[in-house]
């Protein structure tokens, strides 16, 4: 019997990421970018301030606004229910937190 496409998809993916990590696959990769010294382009305008910081600050307002959205709803925010909502809320909050919890005890510098 076969299975569901999206299972399928899902275990190939699987597959090769454990393949990525068990091959040491990212660490040849990022020996290609960067050295002892760390990586050549970390103060680059372009991927430090815009993409990275930029991004960050734009990611922080979405999050405010979607907080905002849950009590007082906004454009296509009317068009959901307040459950959904507080559900959507609630998962970017729970998703930040669980970042944040990897990144406490991962010894990678931006996981």
């Amino acid at each position: 019997m076969m299975r569901p496409l999206p299972l399928r998809i899902a275990l190939i993916w699987l597959t090769l990421i454990l393949l990525w990590e068990s091959l040491g696959a990212d660490l040849w990769v990022m020996t290609r970018f960067a050295d002892f010294h760390g990586f050549a382009l970390r103060h680059d305008w372009w991927l430090s301030i815009l993409l990275h910081d930029g991004l960050r600050y734009a990611s922080a307002l979405a999050y405010v606004a979607i907080g905002i959205a849950v009590w007082k709803p906004f454009q296509f925010f009317r068009a959901w229910t307040p459950l959904q909502r507080l559900e959507t809320f609630t998962g970017v909050t729970a998703s930040l937190l669980a970042v944040s919890a990897l990144k406490s005890v991962s010894l990678t510098s931006c996981p």
